[in-house]
Order: C-alpha cells, then sequence, then structure tokens
C-alpha cells in the first residue's frame, strides 16, 4: 500500500486548478507529530497551478479527505499565496492565516502558512489567496499533521453532548437539582456498566413498581366505587318493585 494510500480515502486528493506534469497528492507530506517549518518541501513536492480554461471566479483549492481513522490536526501550506482560508468538510468557513515571508529567488516567492484547526477532521479543504497573478500559483508543499481518530462513544438513548450544547446556547443557569441530574446522567452515559447505571436501572424499576402499584389501586378502587353503585341501583329496583308487589296485592283484596 502506498504512503498516500495509507493517508487518503479513495480519489480524495484534488484540486480546482491543473496541476501541470504533477499529481497533485505529491505536494503532500504528513506526519503524527508536528516539527513545524517547510519540513518535506522538495523538488518532488513543487507544482505549479495553473487556472486554465476555467471560469474567473474558480478560485485555487485543495481538497483533501483522509481515511477514516485519520484526523487533520494542522496545515502547514508552503506556496506563493500570502494568504490561506481553510474550509470544512460541507464547505463551512474555519479560518483564515496570513503566510509568513519565508524567501525569494528569481522573481519566485516563497510564503509559509501555518493553521492549526480548532477541531481535527478528516475533511477539509484549503483556498488560495492573495495571490501574485490571477493565472497561476505555486505550490510548494503541503504538510499535514495528523492524529488518530477518537474510538467512537459507546451507544447511548441520550445525547448528553447535544444536550449540554443547547443549555449553553440557551444562555439559561441550571438549577441545583437539575445539575446534579446532569452529571448522574453524564455518569450513565459514560459508564454503561458503572454504578451509576445500575442505580438509575434500579430507580427505574422502583418507579414502574409504583406507578404499576398505584395503577391497580386505582383500578381496585374503580371497582368498588362501581360495585356499589350497581348494588345501590339494585336496592333501588328492588324497593320499587316490593312497592309494586303491595300495591298489587292491596287492589286485589
Amino acid at each position: 500500500m502506498s504512503l498516500h494510500e495509507i493517508l487518503f480515502s479513495g480519489e480524495s486528493c484534488s484540486c480546482s486548478w491543473v496541476a501541470e506534469n504533477k499529481n497533485i497528492c505529491d505536494c503532500v507530506t504528513w506526519s503524527k507529530h508536528y516539527s513545524g517549518g517547510v519540513e518535506g518541501v522538495s523538488v518532488d513536492t513543487c507544482v505549479l497551478l495553473s487556472r486554465g480554461d476555467r471560469p474567473a471566479d474558480c478560485a485555487a483549492e485543495l481538497r483533501l479527505k483522509l481515511q477514516p481513522h485519520l484526523r487533520v490536526a494542522r496545515l502547514t501550506v508552503v506556496s506563493d499565496a500570502r494568504k490561506v482560508e481553510v474550509y470544512g468538510a460541507c464547505g463551512e468557513y474555519v479560518s483564515t492565516v496570513s503566510a509568513d515571508f519565508l524567501d525569494e529567488f528569481e522573481d519566485m516567492t516563497v510564503y509559509v502558512a501555518e493553521a492549526e484547526l480548532p477541531e481535527p477532521m478528516s475533511e477539509c479543504a484549503v483556498k488560495f489567496a492573495g495571490l501574485r497573478t490571477t493565472h497561476q500559483v505555486w505550490l510548494y508543499g503541503v504538510h499535514l499533521t495528523v492524529q488518530e481518530a477518537d474510538p467512537p462513544a459507546p451507544p447511548s438513548w441520550l445525547n448528553l453532548q447535544n444536550v449540554s450544547h443547547m443549555i449553553e446556547r440557551s444562555g439559561h443557569k441550571l438549577s441545583e437539582r437539575a445539575a446534579r441530574c446532569h452529571s448522574f446522567l453524564e455518569a450513565c452515559a459514560t459508564s454503561p456498566g458503572g454504578p451509576a447505571t445500575r442505580d438509575l436501572r434500579d430507580y427505574i424499576e422502583r418507579r414502574f413498581t409504583q406507578c404499576e402499584e398505584r395503577l391497580m389501586t386505582r383500578v381496585d378502587d374503580k371497582l368498588r366505587e362501581l360495585e356499589a353503585r350497581q348494588n345501590c341501583k339494585l336496592d333501588l329496583i328492588l324497593q320499587q318493585l316490593k312497592m309494586l308487589n303491595m300495591s298489587t296485592n292491596k287492589h286485589l283484596t
């Protein structure tokens, strides 16, 4: 398996402009530890990107998609672009970095942009801005500092992270009782087989038992009430029949 097959997922290293006589993936290097600067930049990683026959509003953009188990934590972009913009997997804006001037040689300038991502991501796009010309840009190399993706969280019937975000956005402060409940549920979610989970299961079982007992008590009360009302009606009917019988006998005599 090649270096790029290890790093990238399928056809997931691409550019909106034309890479002259080179595979765009060749300009990308990576490591799991940041060492800074222009590490990995060489003649083999240099590529000239040209707009070609693309529309004037087509910006020079490098799109990267890593293997599912990897995340980009930091980008080092060495090019002649004075500014670099970083976007997420869905095109959402992440950050803008002003590049530092490094060197100039025979009308070629070298700038280094260091972009530390606020949150590691498996997909991102690098847009080159502040270009010397509108039709081409020299890309000397891109170095990715990557890390292993966090293991997936165990399945949970309640996404407490979303709950926490909703509470933060609302601006409301939890009461002491609500905060204790949130902490308790958080402990259950992070330790599915732990004491908190067992306590929650026991509590739920007790509540169901209590609810069942109350329901049965109410049913018994309703049945006794219905039986008493039926008995009253029967007593009334018997009393009326007795009075009717007495009246009939009186007329016969």
